[in-house]
C-alpha cells in the first residue's frame, strides 16, 4: 500500500500506535514531529521515517503547521534481517533525504502497478533502503 497524503494530521500521540507493519513516511512538504518510547524529534521536509511493526510511536504536523507526505507500507522475512544486523534500526527512525523531487519519485516509481513483478518490486525497495 503506498500513496500521497496533502494536508494529512498524522498519528496521535495518546495512545501511541503499534501498526504491525513496516512503513516509511517521508514528509513532501511541512514540519511536524516524531516519537516513540526512545525519543522525540522535529521534522522538516525530506525527513524519512522508518515505522518498525512493533514499535510504538506517533507523527505528525506541528500545531497550525500543514504535513504533505509519501507513504509506503510494507510486510516480510525479506525485511527482518536488515533489522537484525542494524542496518535499520528502530533506535535510528528518523533520516534525512535530499533533493526531495529525487526521492519522491523514486519511491513513487517501486509502487506504480507497471514497474515490474512482485520480486523486482521488493528489490528495488531493498535498493532504496541500502541507499
Amino acid at each position: 500500500m503506498a500513496g500521497y497524503i496533502k494536508n494529512g494530521s498524522g498519528v496521535p500521540a495518546n495512545p501511541m500506535r503499534i501498526f504491525g507493519s513496516y512503513a516509511l513516511v517521508y514528509l513532501l512538504d511541512g514540519s511536524g514531529i516524531y516519537g516513540d518510547g526512545r525519543m522525540t524529534t522535529h521534522l522538516r521536509t525530506g525527513d524519512l521515517i522508518l515505522v518498525f511493526p512493533d514499535t510504538a510511536h506517533y507523527y505528525g504536523p506541528s500545531e497550525n503547521g500543514h504535513w504533505d507526505e509519501w507513504f509506503m507500507v510494507f510486510d516480510g522475512p525479506v525485511f527482518d534481517p536488515w533489522r537484525q544486523v542494524g542496518l535499520i534500526s528502530p533506535a535510528r527512525p528518523v533520516l534525512h533525504l535530499e533533493p526531495v523531487s529525487f526521492w519522491a519519485t523514486r519511491m513513487e516509481a517501486i509502487c506504480h502497478e507497471h514497474s515490474g513483478t512482485l520480486a523486482e518490486r521488493i528489490c528495488e525497495l531493498q535498493r532504496l533502503i541500502a541507499s
